[in-house]
């Protein structure tokens, strides 16, 4: 093992660190494969989807598209990033293969998979992110500028993320203090959303996937600290969540990861007599968290959930929505939790007949009211 123009290389040649510098040239910056940096015209390429194969194929998304941070639309089938044709197959055997196979079949199953293989399933979901950042800075912000999506992004900040991603493929050894927040739960038969969905807030350090039944929440830089600032809530899940109430939970976990003012910080560990890289965390005895902000976290809310919120036509029912509204965007409404905190297990609001549901608010029945 030695250090080569910055980078920590095995002895039998295998970058096991980019620098942060190397990382941001030759990973983000050049057409190179994004686990091994390889260029093209050194290797056999044949790239890998942003989104795996499995994922596109079970949830029948090859047709589909997905939608980009500009809104603008592109198909799941030609998502995808330079990866040469070596580490595509180290990838679909020693990663994607595993995560499949573990991920399929009722809850029960799939939530002992996840039990048993949590630091895989964390590694994965850095892999599904880092490659969709990566992505981005391919696409365009719009037609009048060569502004492309990913210029705004602090690589530095993401080199991190694909550490973790090529951690299985590099044998770069992971502290557990360095893995992160993770919650899962199934979700409720009856949906609005498709079965498969995956967001990640850029600047949260968070990722929401939807795999059929169940989702997965993921926070990449918290050292578990979250799961500890959630707990009051998650423990008060008792049932499937529908589709507004896995955004809601998924932007409280977002807001609690924004509020830590002492982060974990995260490093690498290099001991040459031993031939040992290592990624550690180093943590804070004490932690500080900013001051609650209903406004802020309404704001975050609102974003994921505005475009499923119900939208009735009689003008009586717009305006009882129109409160909901308003309590979502002041950070005062919960789709999860009733006034006494207990689960809402239909809190979906969807509306067959609103002729009807007038006449019950006139016999002072409120179904809007928590």
């Amino acid at each position: 093992m030695d250090k080569v123009c910055g980078n920590i290389v095995s002895d039998d040649g295998k970058v096991l660190l980019f620098s942060i510098d190397n990382f941001v040239n030759t990973i983000c910056n050049k057409d190179t494969c994004f686990v091994c940096g390889i260029e093209r015209a050194e290797a056999s390429f044949n790239d890998e989807h942003v989104i795996p194969r499995w994922v596109l194929k079970r949830y029948e998304l090859f047709g589909k598209e997905i939608t980009l941070p500009n809104d603008k639309k592109f198909r799941y089938g030609k998502y995808k990033i330079p990866c040469c044709e070596s580490c595509n197959s180290f990838l679909g055997e020693n990663i994607e293969k595993k995560v499949a196979e573990g991920l399929d079949g009722d809850f029960n199953k799939v939530l002992n998979f996840f039990n048993g293989n949590k630091e895989l399933v964390f590694n994965w979901i850095c892999l599904l992110y880092i490659k969709t950042h990566l992505k981005d800075k391919t696409f365009k912000y719009d037609f009048q500028t060569d502004k492309k999506i990913g210029d705004g992004y602090d690589w530095e900040n993401l080199h991190h993320f694909h550490c973790m991603a090529r951690s299985i493929y590099t044998g770069v050894k992971i502290e557990e203090s360095v893995y992160g927040s993770m919650f899962i739960y199934p979700c409720a038969e009856f949906d609005e959303g498709e079965r498969y969905d995956y967001i990640d807030l850029y600047g949260t350090g968070t990722v929401l996937i939807r795999l059929g039944d169940f989702f997965i929440i993921c926070v990449m830089n918290d050292s578990k600290l979250v799961s500890q600032l959630i707990k009051s809530r998650t423990e008060r899940i008792t049932g499937k969540l529908n589709f507004l109430q896995v955004r809601e939970l998924y932007s409280r976990v977002s807001y609690e990861n924004l509020r830590i003012i002492d982060r974990p910080k995260y490093y690498t560990v290099v001991r040459h007599k031993d031939n040992y890289v290592g990624t550690h965390a180093l943590i804070n005895k004490k932690i500080k968290i900013a001051p609650h902000n209903e406004e802020f976290f309404g704001a975050l809310m609102y974003k994921l959930v505005k475009n499923y919120i119900y939208s009735p036509q009689e003008p009586e029912l717009k305006i009882k929505m129109e409160e909901q509204v308003q309590g979502v965007k002041n950070g005062q409404w919960t789709y999860l939790f009733d006034s006494e905190g207990k689960f809402l297990s239909d809190s979906a609001l969807i509306i067959d007949d609103e002729k009807s549901v007038i006449e019950d608010l006139k016999n002072g029945i409120d179904i809007f009211t928590r």
